[in-house]
């Protein structure tokens, strides 16, 4: 096959099938291979790099997944899949109300947003090119906006370039570093604009609690970086000093932490509640203690509304297909309509208010039958029946009470033994009438061939996005204070590396 291919022979061949590579010790057969499969021959490296090649591969197929399943997620924004498996994503201000935007820009905005939540696990992991192609590939999404002054307004996307350069750092791409030097000027103005020029604004939205984020460490130590790397020593020197204080800031001892788990608190909360109240301990209280009532409150709200959601879809569709709409039925229910009655006319009137008013005032006992006519016969449990027959009742009434009771045992024997029963004759057995066979038509359209080969390429690789996207949810991260919980070990050891290097030069 070399010799076909017209390859070197000490560069063995790699033969691709449906994502996977073959391999000789199996049958093609055991290996789905047959007559009309596809299989890609790609020239291998070396034996001793043919693992490696194969991992960086692997890796590479992977990140595309991840990218296709962040682009299919960010789409389903709209309310308009009831397929509660199907994950879509909505926008909160940091109020927790939805923010309204452009559907397009909103797509633009998620993808961008997810992308870059995915970037930041991999830079955890250490995993730094693949973080890098998660990030750009976050800020490209972001250039998509047609607001472009939306970027501006919002500090997501000053995280991100802050987050460019600090993996850009970590892959030691010093030369990169500084052609990118104006993301991080763009976003030390964007997080002015955003949090106010002593982050009044951002001290006010957090409830008064101090705001000094890891993204403030980081932007402070890449620019004395940059500036030491262009030989503006003072200007190292000087961002490096504003770095450290952030540092220091952020930097809580057993002592401060002793007194939060004592009265129960996680370390988690003990080190984010020090660390958004300036290290008070008596404030960091208070402070968890709020945010514990506002998360409860929060869940009990979503809680209400899934379960409102499930109801609603309960309820079926209109005459034309489209969803009972939720205030609509809200606003009649509060009328003083029954539930059953409103469901029915906005069913039938596809939610048209005024015919629905017009049905439940005029014509509400035809809503009752529609509502009768759409149950089900009421089938008793034998065991009922038997109850009550022993109980010397007749079969009529142990029927019609018991469908009155709506299957109550307890409630139709009390009304029974009232008598208050109500008599109903059982209803017969359908009787399925044996009819003659129909001459058999032609149908013009082709029954589908249970035999016929199924697109396993294309359901394997759905199967794939499906478990990419299931990824891509596990790393997003919905914590709007995850920036206090981190170690700081990383900026240390750079914030130190640097200090070393800057004292040495000014002492030249």
């Amino acid at each position: 096959m070399a010799k076909e291919c017209g390859v070197e022979p000490s560069f063995p061949l790699k033969l691709l099938h449906k994502g996977k590579f073959l391999k000789d010790e199996l049958t093609l057969a055991e290996q789905n291979v047959n007559s009309k499969s596809s299989i890609l021959i790609q020239q291998g490296a070396p034996d001793e790099k043919q693992a490696e090649v194969a991992k960086k591969l692997e890796k590479q197929e992977q990140t595309e997944r991840i990218i296709k399943a962040a682009e299919s997620m960010a789409s389903r924004t709209k309310d308009n899949n009831d397929d509660e498996k199907e994950y879509r994503f909505v926008l909160e201000n940091q109020d927790g109300s939805k923010v309204k935007m452009d559907p397009e820009d909103q797509k633009s905005l998620i993808l961008a947003m997810s992308l870059h939540e995915k970037g930041t696990k991999m830079l955890e992991k250490k995993e730094i090119s693949t973080a890098l192609t998660f990030l750009l590939e976050a800020d490209a999404a972001y250039q998509k906006l047609k607001d472009s002054n939306f970027l501006e307004q919002i500090d997501n996307y000053a995280r991100l370039n802050i987050d460019i350069m600090w993996s850009i750092l970590k892959a030691q791409n010093i030369t990169q570093l500084l052609e990118h030097a104006w993301r991080l000027i763009r976003a030390h103005d964007i997080l002015k604009k955003a949090y106010g020029e002593n982050n009044e604004r951002l001290i006010e939205l957090r409830g008064g609690c101090c705001p000094d984020l890891i993204i403030y460490v980081r932007l402070f130590l890449l620019q004395s970086i940059i500036a030491y790397h262009n030989e503006d020593i003072k200007k190292a020197k000087q961002n490096l000093l504003l770095c450290e204080h952030k540092l220091n800031q952020m930097t809580i001892t057993e002592d401060n932490m002793l007194e939060l788990l004592q009265m129960g608190f996680s370390v988690r909360e003990a080190r984010v509640g020090l660390r958004a109240c300036n290290r008070s301990s008596n404030e960091a209280i208070q402070w968890l203690l709020n945010r514990r009532d506002k998360e409860e409150q929060k869940k009990e709200q979503n809680e209400l509304k899934r379960a409102e959601k499930k109801k609603l879809k309960g309820f079926g569709l209109t005459c034309n297909g489209h969803k009972i709409h939720a205030k609509l039925l809200q606003v009649f229910v509060s009328q003083g309509f029954r539930e059953d009655l409103v469901v029915e006319a906005l069913r039938q009137s596809d939610n048209d208010q005024e015919k629905t008013m017009s049905m439940l005032t005029e014509t509400p006992h035809l809503l009752e039958i529609a509502i009768q006519n759409a149950k089900p016969p009421f089938q008793p449990n034998p065991e009922h029946m038997d109850q009550l027959l022993s109980m010397g009742f007749s079969q009529s009434f142990a029927y019609g009470t018991l469908k009155f009771t709506e299957g109550n045992i307890e409630a139709a024997i009390e009304k029974l033994l009232a008598g208050e029963g109500i008599e109903e004759n059982v209803p017969a057995a359908p009787v399925v009438e044996q009819t003659a066979p129909e001459p058999m038509s032609v149908d013009p359209t082709p029954l589908p061939d249970p035999g016929a080969p199924v697109d396993e390429a294309a359901e394997l690789e759905k199967q794939r996005i499906k478990e990419a996207e299931n990824e891509l949810l596990e790393d997003i991260e919905t914590d709007q204070f995850k920036d206090y919980d981190v170690d700081l070990i990383e900026e240390t050891e750079f914030l130190n590396q640097y200090k070393t290097l800057i004292l040495t030069n000014l002492n030249k």
